[in-house]
Formats: C-alpha cells, sequence, structure tokens
C-alpha cells in the first residue's frame, strides 16, 4: 500500500497601509523666490491613531529644501481638519487650514506665500519752538495686515517735550506710507511720505515736527 504526503503551504497577506500626502512649496511674496529650512508642522483633530480628539494635536513635521519644496506623509486615519503651520526666522508666521475632503487620491498640494520681516523704528521729536498746543499723529498704511504690524494703530504725540521712539514691524519689500496730521504753533498741516525699504533689515525713521 503506498504513502501519500500532502503538503500545506500557507501565504500571510500584510493588509497595505494606505498613507495621506501633502506637499507643495513656500515662496517669499516679494520676490517669488523659494525659501529654504521653513519648519512645518501639520496637526490634525479627528480620530488619530484610534482616539477621537476634538482639538488639534501635532501629527507630524518637515523642513524646506532649498527650493522651497517640502512632503509630509502620514499614515491614513479618520481625521477631520488640518493645519499647517509654517515657522521661519525673521519671517511671519503662516497657516493654512484644510479638510479630509480636499485629498485627492490621498494627495493634498499647497503653495505658501510667506513675508519677511522688517522692524520699523520711529523716533519722534517735537523741535523748538514749540508749544503746549503741539500735536502730532501719525498713521501707518501698508500692505499686509498682522497682529503686530505698524498700520495695527495710530500714534499720538501731544505737548511740548516729545522725544520718543515707537517700535513696530512691517514687511520688507514692501512700501510703507506714512500719513502725518500735525499741529505746530496753532498751524495745522498734513503731509504724507513713502518709504521703499528695499534691502535693508532694519527701518529706522527720524520725524521731527
Amino acid at each position: 500500500m503506498g504513502t501519500c504526503f500532502f503538503l500545506i503551504l500557507f501565504y500571510g497577506c500584510a493588509k497595505k497601509e494606505h498613507v495621506l500626502t501633502i506637499s507643495g512649496k513656500v515662496l517669499e511674496k516679494a520676490t517669488a523666490l523659494p525659501i529654504a529650512n521653513v519648519s512645518i508642522t501639520l496637526y490634525a483633530n479627528g480620530v488619530v491613531q484610534g482616539v477621537y480628539q476634538s482639538n488639534m494635536i501635532y501629527i507630524a513635521g518637515s523642513t524646506t529644501s532649498s527650493d522651497g519644496s517640502f512632503k509630509i506623509q502620514i499614515p491614513e486615519d479618520k481625521y477631520d481638519n488640518f493645519q499647517l503651520r509654517f515657522y521661519k526666522n525673521n519671517f511671519f508666521n503662516e497657516k493654512y487650514v484644510f479638510s479630509l475632503n480636499d485629498f485627492n487620491h490621498g494627495k493634498v498640494e499647497h503653495l505658501q506665500w510667506m513675508q519677511a520681516i522688517l522692524p520699523v523704528y520711529l523716533h519722534v521729536k517735537n523741535l523748538v519752538p514749540y508749544d503746549d498746543s503741539d500735536k502730532l499723529v501719525l498713521v501707518v498704511e501698508e500692505l499686509y495686515d498682522c497682529q503686530e504690524c505698524c498700520g495695527k494703530t495710530s500714534y499720538q504725540f501731544l505737548g511740548t517735550h516729545v522725544d520718543s521712539t515707537v517700535y513696530c514691524l512691517s514687511v520688507k519689500r514692501l512700501p510703507l506710507i506714512i500719513h502725518k496730521y500735525i499741529q505746530k504753533n496753532n498751524h495745522p498741516f498734513i503731509s504724507v511720505d513713502t518709504i521703499k525699504s528695499t534691502n535693508v533689515d532694519t527701518l529706522k525713521l527720524f520725524i521731527d515736527y
């Protein structure tokens, strides 16, 4: 009587992990040139690693290369919303908000503009002859809106002994328009100056009246 041998082979099939890819470029707004070494962090809410998160939590990070490009890949999960946060020294922080619905075949591409910071010092001085009715109101107009920017407020100086410095932030390579409303020795007048800060890292302006 013959003997039969049966060889049974078992193959294990690992489930392929799906990933989400967020990529893009970071450019300077004023020059359209790429910005290297920008720190990029990705935050998300929704179901993260099996736990529902209502607040945005950190998921992953990256840094832009010499051509301003970046790529972040994360395991697919039941996310709701995302935030990309962009940070680099001497630039204004930026943020990009998107949702899971913005992915196309698991990918999102984004072009982010950033603005270089220009520190501004306005040195204001009331010159003799002066009197108690002297007054200067400075209103700064600019093309970029941020909480720390010069254009967020007006600056008022009253009386005789005025010798002070105002510090605020503007954007490098964008024009800064300064409106001056002056009352000097009971004579009112208005002037407007346009300042172009092309290649300076700090802008210092002396305003005498």
